[in-house]
């Protein structure tokens, strides 16, 4: 028997949480005087990331932001930091959010994963009447009745020549 000793390598974790897609939400990031409207990419319970000029951001700075859907302010005054900015694309990990926004943030995540499985179960082919079972000439016929079904099975007497 051979005494092996090995480790593994280590690589760092890139998701903490589930995330879902959120293109028709909108990520207000507020300023001084102003919120500046961002298109939405992604989301989960820890982060959102948002489409805008990665140049303009920084990683390590905080903001405070707002989700907003169809007008509505979802989760308003969101404590956040950047953690990454590349290619038109900003990162950010939520911080100090409150029992209240979390709940929002989970809510958020649970009906966009519901919406995708509603659209993939609507995308499913349905099964055609070809492959529904029916009887043929060449397969035994079965009766209407649980308790009644003739099975022709090839090794009884019955149905030998």
């Amino acid at each position: 028997m051979v005494d092996a000793d090995f480790t593994l390598p280590e690589h760092k974790e890139r998701r903490k949480a589930f995330r879902v897609a959120i293109a028709d939400y909108v990520i207000l990031i507020h300023a001084k005087e102003k919120k500046y409207p961002f298109h939405g990419r992604d989301i989960s319970a820890t982060g959102v990331s948002f489409k805008g000029r990665s140049k303009a951001f920084k990683p390590g700075v905080g903001l405070v932001l707002d989700i907003v859907k169809d007008g509505r302010t979802l989760i308003a005054n969101l404590g956040a930091k950047i953690v990454w900015a590349q290619n038109d694309l900003v990162g950010c990990a939520f911080v100090n959010i409150s029992c209240n926004q979390e709940d929002g943030l989970c809510a958020i995540t649970l009906a966009e994963q519901k919406r995708l499985a509603a659209s993939r179960k609507a995308e499913k082919p349905q099964p055609s009447a070809c492959s529904e079972a029916k009887p043929t000439e060449a397969s035994p016929k079965a009766k209407t009745s649980a308790l009644d079904i003739d099975f022709a099975d090839p090794w009884s007497s019955k149905h030998k020549k």
